[in-house]
């Protein structure tokens, strides 16, 4: 089909295919690899115990979890859309061989009849197509975080003493307290901390300074320095909310964008998708028995798909 997908192979391997669909097929195969998928395979025939017929398989892979021990892919390398006729030869083969899982992986898309089966049978659809860059659609290549840490500060604490509290006049009393010191209830069990206080009270990181005010209806017992316990209804206090200076960091995926692998919904519609970029590509090779296996570094970690 797509002279994209056949330079791309050659770029990849130093040759292209004889055969029609054979470039797309490998491609597949080494982007389910890149996925994270173990024991990937190219066009096997399958034998399976105690039946003669033996089926060509595109792709067969397995889960690094275990969840599926064998995933078929059938990839197609059209021009059209897949149809119905596809995906029922596919169910047909599954009957046959041992098999967990199946998808189908195509360039364009598929028919009503064709999503149908799929959605039946529970089979992934697939579309593996060459990178667009004059399309770039919504695909995330390097993303920038700038981190500004935010800092508080607090101040003119006040204490509102309960109306009945029995004090006599003119009572001075001294509070030095931590942020993992408690109050305590009325009768004395304790509390909360004055951290737990001070972060139930915090509703913003924008700068600026706040008036905070924590109110203990059942009322609240404050320890002095003296020893003393002081019955209170409510801490009020300023807050000053400070921001450093932000700092950015930008994060870029190594390589040039190559493929796009979107996962179709019920609907035919993309539900997730994934560039993937030429230095994933070239960290795989495919032996004369077709098992995809590893010639370079992994730029990074594989996220397991579909």
């Amino acid at each position: 089909m797509s002279s994209a997908i056949e330079d791309l192979h050659e770029a990849l391997f130093g040759f292209r295919p004889a055969k029609a669909g054979t470039a797309y097929e490998r491609l597949s195969a080494v982007v389910l690899a890149t996925l994270g998928w173990e024991n990937v395979v190219h066009d096997t025939t399958d034998h399976s115990e105690g039946k003669l017929a033996g089926h060509q398989l595109d792709v067969t892979g397995r889960h690094p979890s275990g969840e599926i021990m064998r995933l078929v892919v059938e990839a197609k390398d059209w021009d059209e859309v897949v149809g119905q006729d596809t995906l029922d030869y596919l169910v047909g083969v599954l009957a046959q061989v041992e098999a967990d899982a199946a998808t189908v992986m195509t360039t364009k898309g598929f028919t009503a009849g064709a999503i149908a089966v799929a959605v039946d049978k529970d089979i992934a659809l697939l579309r593996l197509r060459p990178f667009d860059p004059d399309n770039p659609d919504a695909y995330v290549k390097s993303i920038t975080f700038t981190l500004e840490p935010v800092g508080s500060v607090y101040s003119d604490w006040n204490v509102e003493v309960l109306p009945d509290a029995d004090l006599p006049s003119g009572t001075v009393f001294q509070i030095a307290a931590s942020g993992e010191d408690r109050l305590l209830h009325p009768d004395g069990s304790p509390a909360e901390t004055f951290q737990e206080v001070i972060k139930a009270q915090k509703t913003t990181l924008q700068e600026g300074g706040y008036t905070r005010r924590a109110e203990f209806p059942d009322g609240r017992l404050l320890g002095t320095i003296s020893g003393d316990h002081v019955p209170i209804g409510a801490l009020t206090w300023t807050e000053r909310v400070l921001k450093s200076r932000g700092h950015s960091t930008t994060v870029e995926r190594p390589g040039e964008p190559k493929l796009v692998l979107e996962q179709l919904n019920e609907k035919g519609e993309v539900e997730h998708g994934r560039v993937v970029v030429d230095v994933d590509l070239f960290a795989w090779d495919i032996d004369n028995d077709g098992n995809v296996t590893q010639r370079g570094p992994l730029t990074g970690e594989a996220g397991v798909g579909p």
